[in-house]
């Protein structure tokens, strides 16, 4: 009985609970003390959701990644404010390399609040650097996402089964570079384009990085691009049918739950399909967060679908050409270690 959760589901339906209660539970919370702007912990509960049941040990590292991530935010701001030139490739190279400890050490959920929040804050302060209002800053990047990671936890000690700590691999330096280039690219763009949901696209990129190193397959790339593009129509219609037609906080609730547990829960069913659903549950986790108020128009709410997008498919641009570098590169190589095995 040791294994079991307090409530017995089919894996398809405890998947489903587990992300219907871990992200509705991290909104309610988030609401009750009116924090705004507060998709990260949305798109984090998500995420964290659909990874396996966590140990205690995993759940500290994810708070020890979180704000290891915050406090070298702050340092290589205020070390190198004044000199972007170093803190800009300081950046991508500490966000790849800090995401590839945490993912071989204590996996992805420790490795995605690492380099988003490192990210985050990054990004935020760039844009508005006002001395002692850093520390405001990163007080609440850290306060809100201490509740996705709570909630996820005790939503999946209630209903997934218990299981042996999962191991991963090791991230190749293939994907490492993938991962600097893309977080490189994000940052470039929110600092070049005009957009008030920078911290939005540095985000959706470790996001979809995040996915990318838990599936590893070429050929769920089309599927998870499909899955984004076709989550920007499901977010637009949640939009529109729950959020500024009902506008009501219950019914809002209801809605979110019932939407991402029906994805997830499609995603186990039509297992040959997962990718494509989850890419759709990424897609809504940066999109259909409206607390404290929704928008007064659309424009804003499209604006941070195209936000979203443009780093989703960045970053499976990025990391598909660094993957098919790196096989063209294994190939040239084979003929010339056929060779000196023959001469020897």
């Amino acid at each position: 009985m040791s294994n079991s959760s307090p409530l017995q589901f089919d894996e398809k339906t405890s998947s489903a609970l587990c992300i219907a209660l871990g992200t509705a539970g991290t909104v309610l919370v988030l609401e009750c003390f009116r924090i705004p702007n507060c998709y990260m912990s949305l798109s984090l509960a998500a995420t964290l959701s659909l990874l396996p049941r966590p140990t205690l040990s995993y759940v500290l590292a994810r708070f020890g990644a979180l704000s290891l991530g915050i406090l070298t935010s702050m340092a290589v701001l205020i070390a190198f404010f004044q000199a972007p030139w170093i803190s800009f490739p300081l950046a991508g190279f500490i966000a790849a390399f800090g995401y590839a400890l945490f993912f071989k050490h204590s996996g992805p959920g420790s490795a995605y609040a690492f380099g988003a929040y490192f990210l985050a804050l990054y990004a935020t302060a760039t844009h508005s650097f006002y001395g002692s209002d850093l520390l405001i800053q990163a007080l609440k990047l850290w306060v809100q996402t201490i509740v996705p990671i709570v909630m996820t936890y005790l939503a999946a000690a209630l209903i997934k089964k218990h299981q042996p700590p999962q191991t991963y691999p090791k991230i190749d330096l293939g994907s490492i570079v993938s991962i600097g280039i893309t977080v490189s690219i994000a940052i470039m763009l929110e600092m070049t384009i005009e957009t008030d949901q920078e911290t939005r696209l540095v985000m959706a990129s470790i996001s979809t990085i995040t996915f990318l190193e838990i599936g590893k397959s070429v050929n769920l790339y089309l599927q998870q691009m499909i899955g984004y593009f076709l989550g920007a129509f499901v977010a637009t219609a949640f939009l529109v049918g729950i959020v500024a037609f009902a506008n009501d906080i219950t019914i809002y609730l209801l809605g979110l739950a019932g939407l991402f547990g029906l994805l997830e829960w499609l995603a186990c069913y039509f297992s040959n399909h997962t990718a494509l659903f989850r890419g759709i549950i990424a897609m809504c986790s940066f999109s259909v967060f409206m607390i404290p108020a929704p928008d007064s128009n659309f424009h804003v709410a499209y604006g941070r679908i195209t936000v979203s997008l443009l780093a989703f498919f960045v970053a499976i641009i990025v990391y598909h050409l660094v993957q098919e570098c790196k096989k063209l590169t294994l190939q040239l190589m084979k003929p010339k270690t056929q060779g000196l095995s023959l001469e020897a």
